[in-house]
Formats: structure tokens, C-alpha cells, sequence
């Protein structure tokens, strides 16, 4: 990135006339400008790393729940890294960081397809399908399905009825 600065330098016999052989730089400072713009470079890889990654987000994305939940986890990371001008080397560098450890872009095969299992003819029908899930994947474990139950009973959403069965998922692993 190109900038603009301003360089202070102190040389001896200057003030005689004499071009001095060398210059000594005492401090560089950089404009304002040049600061925008390394601040809005930072912010711009911050923006494209959650960009790339939405569809991980989706309901239908091709994932299991597990690696849903790790995306998540790793988008969170990305959207608290902070981006200050004291801190930015450190952000560019946590940035960096976040995107060489990306989670996997596959499902694991543990899961299947659980989002093809789940039946959205309507909310109740899905809680109930949701709940098959849970007692397929997690059997023996019917606190789970008990937990379910009750985290989804109020949520009205598809969305945030399988966020819960995800976080229940992931719960039982």
C-alpha cells in the first residue's frame, strides 16, 4: 500500500550552504490519509472473510451440524477482532491467522444430511423431526431430546429451531 510521509531529518552544516552527505532521519510520521486507508484495508479482509463464508450459514448449506456450528464459531472469531489504529498490525495479523485456520468446506460423514431429514411442512412437524435426529444420532441420550424440547418450544423460526438442534448436536459429541 503507498502512502504519503513525512520524514524529519537533522543534518550537520545545512544551515551553511553545504549539501550534506548524509541525512539522518530522526522520525516518520504517517498522514492521515495513508492511515484511512490501511484501517479500510483491514476492514475490507474482515468483510470478505464473512462474505465468503455466508453460505455456511445457510439452512441448506451441504454441512453438518457440527462443522455449521464451527463456522459459526470461526465467523465469531473473525467479527471480534478488533480494528483500531493502535492494535492494526495485530489485526491484520489475527486476521491472517483466522483465515489460514478456516474450518472444513465438507461435511463429515458422523452426520450424513441432517437438514434433508427434517421435515418444513410446518413448525411442529419440524420440531418433531428435529427431535428423530437427536434420538438417531445421540441414542441413549434422551435428555438431549428433553433439552430440545424445551430450548425450541418458544422459537418460531426454522432457522433458530435448527441453530438449537445444532448447539444440542454438539452438546452430545
Amino acid at each position: 500500500m503507498l502512502g504519503f510521509w513525512y520524514g524529519y531529518f537533522d543534518c550537520e552544516n545545512w544551515w551553511d550552504g553545504v549539501m550534506p552527505q548524509k541525512i539522518k532521519i530522526i522520525g516518520l510520521v504517517k498522514t492521515d490519509e495513508y492511515i484511512q486507508k490501511e484501517l479500510d484495508a483491514v476492514e475490507a479482509s474482515k468483510l470478505k472473510l464473512l462474505r465468503d463464508s455466508d453460505w455456511t450459514q445457510v439452512m441448506d448449506a451441504p454441512l453438518d451440524p457440527l462443522t455449521v456450528l464451527e463456522w459459526r464459531h470461526w465467523r465469531q472469531k473473525v467479527r471480534d477482532v478488533r480494528i483500531t489504529l493502535d492494535a492494526i498490525h495485530t489485526a491484520k495479523q489475527e486476521l491472517l491467522n483466522l483465515e489460514q485456520k478456516t474450518p472444513p468446506k465438507k461435511s463429515s460423514a458422523k452426520f450424513g444430511s441432517v437438514a434433508t431429514r427434517l421435515d418444513y411442512s410446518s413448525i411442529d412437524s419440524f420440531r418433531e423431526s428435529c427431535i428423530m435426529v437427536i434420538k438417531e444420532l445421540l441414542p441413549g441420550k434422551s435428555l438431549y431430546a428433553k433439552a430440545f424440547s424445551k430450548k425450541s418450544a418458544k422459537l418460531t423460526t426454522y432457522d433458530e429451531i435448527f441453530f438449537v438442534l445444532m448447539d444440542i448436536l454438539k452438546d452430545g459429541y
